[in-house]
């Protein structure tokens, strides 16, 4: 059985070689939180990097181990960011990312002013 622990994190650069590491890319924004999610010995499993971009909130990058993908630490970290971005006054939560199927049965719905034929994808859920 696996046993995860979930905390805020400020360990952006390994968040961010994390996220290379599982071929995601940093979006662009003004950076407010992260959380890392970790096994024994603060193993890194998937980590979230919240931000603003234009007044808007957005998951800047979101990726969970290859292994460990059907377990939901995804789904977990997006509810951390939408509550987040309720706590902040927010009435969306936005992503701009080329795996758009994800986000969708995580609630997210394209945005037709991001819309574009072969992505990035501009993304957004109702908070």
């Amino acid at each position: 059985m696996f046993k995860f622990n979930m905390n805020p994190t400020d360990e952006y650069e390994r968040l961010a070689e994390f996220f290379k590491a599982n071929g995601v890319a940093m979006g662009e924004g003004t950076l407010l939180k992260a959380w890392k999610i970790t096994q024994a010995e603060d193993f890194l499993v998937a980590g979230l990097v919240f931000g603003e971009n234009d007044g808007k909130f957005y998951v800047l990058g979101l990726a969970v181990d290859r292994i460990l993908r059907k377990f939901g630490l995804g789904k977990i970290l997006i509810n951390k960011a939408k509550d987040e971005a309720k706590k902040r006054g927010g009435n969306g939560l936005y992503v701009l990312t080329s795996v758009p199927e994800f986000f969708l049965k995580k609630g997210f719905s394209y945005e037709a002013e991001g819309r574009t034929e072969n992505g990035p994808f501009l993304m957004k859920t109702d908070l």
